[in-house]
């Protein structure tokens, strides 16, 4: 055994992520790609994490250690090279994490979810992630951010004397009118394990995650960055038809890839059930009346988790037909300006803009659907 090696350890500048180019033959040679798509079958694994350096916009809250919140950014990437007909999107932080990376006070358990978003080539792209809570960072360190942030006035409150909050300093907390607790020495940070690619086989990325991070809590006989290179680079995508690859890390865990004929219904590999979990028969229907309408439409939900799939749901049911509007299933609050684009959308958002944001304030002609309660918020021109 080459000895445990967590993921809080992972890198991925590593000789032995390197692929040669007989390994590069091969993926090609094995698969076939449809007009102007990639011989691919994953473009880019990438870890996300936080800007130690840089608060999210809006993110000054002092009220408790999770109101604080950092910017995000793009630790590492395999391929850093890229590729010779896409760049990197280095834009994939903001919808990774699209309300910044927040501090937690305790080490919350991973969370998978899924996002879609659009390459320069107009292309687009699948992506799935694993938000992990494996990295600290001093309580001291943070206030240390704040106050330098606000000396700034970066978008921040610009006091002459910079308000702290009460938990990052013992002496003003005993004395504060909070309530009393036991302040911790360190806080929890997020950080993202990506999957990217031009085709949407959700659930093979999602168990490749999952089956990641089983590995990173144990012994392994390859290090992890190893069945990361496999994954990305020698993993060759099945030609449409009838031909399947197999493959697993172990004998007990095995996945199946396989792209139907190009007569066949298209490719549809995620669940329905969040869709119908959520909103009622009679709803769905009112929503896909809508996009075939090419109305701009907004679904919104307090779990980042659900929009992905309820979105590509939604989005299946117009074939034949095709959705040509702008697509963005997690699209980051920085970016609400787009609510107000003349032009049809299909996005997604957290719910609280609905309760941030009065109804005479939306912009009028957008549905907004809240997945949580089941509504549709009919918008009137």
């Amino acid at each position: 055994l080459t000895g445990f090696n967590g993921l809080s350890s992972l890198s991925l500048s590593r000789r032995m992520l390197s692929t040669t180019a007989e390994d590069s033959t091969v993926a090609s040679i094995h698969s076939s790609s449809d007009a102007g798509m990639p011989n691919r079958f994953v473009d880019f694994f990438c870890v996300v994490g936080h800007n130690k350096n840089k608060l999210y916009p809006g993110g000054w809250n002092p009220k408790t250690p999770e109101g604080i919140v950092f910017d995000s950014i793009v630790a590492d990437c395999y391929p850093k090279e890229g590729h010779a007909d896409m760049d990197f999107p280095q834009h994939i932080s903001q919808f990774v994490f699209p309300d910044g990376c927040r501090v937690s006070e305790t080490r919350k358990p991973p969370q998978l979810f899924t996002f879609v978003l659009t390459s320069s080539s107009g292309h687009r792209l699948y992506g799935a992630a694993l938000k992990i809570y494996d990295e600290t960072m001093e309580t001291e360190n943070v206030k240390e951010v704040v106050s330098r942030e606000e000396a700034s006035s970066s978008g921040y409150n610009n006091n002459a004397d910079p308000i702290m909050p009460w938990w990052s300093d013992t002496e003003s907390s005993s004395n504060s009118k909070e309530p009393s607790k036991k302040i911790s020495d360190i806080v929890f940070l997020p950080k993202c394990l990506v999957v990217l690619s031009h085709y949407a086989f959700f659930h093979t990325f999602r168990k490749f995650l999952r089956e990641l991070y089983r590995m990173s809590l144990l012994e392994t006989p390859l290090p992890l960055e190893r069945y990361i290179s496999n994954f990305t680079s020698e993993l060759p995508l099945p030609p449409q038809g009838k031909v399947e690859i197999k493959f697993g890390f172990t004998s007990q865990v095995q996945c199946i890839i396989s792209r139907p004929a190009p007569n066949e219904l298209p490719l549809a590999k995620f669940s329905y059930r969040p869709l119908f979990s959520c909103l009622s028969v009679s709803n769905v229907m009112v929503v896909v009346g809508l996009l075939m309408e090419e109305t701009r439409v907004v679904l919104l939900s307090k779990y980042y988790s659900l929009l992905a799939p309820c979105t590509e749901a939604l989005l299946s049911f117009l074939f034949p037909l095709e959705w040509n509007g702008i697509y963005i299933p997690i699209m980051p609050y920085t970016a609400l300006d787009i609510l107000d684009a003349p032009v049809p959308f299909l996005v997604g958002l957290h719910s609280r803009y609905l309760r941030t944001t009065e109804a005479k304030n939306r912009p009028p002609g957008v549905v907004f659907v809240d997945l949580d309660k089941d509504i549709v918020h009919l918008g009137h021109e």
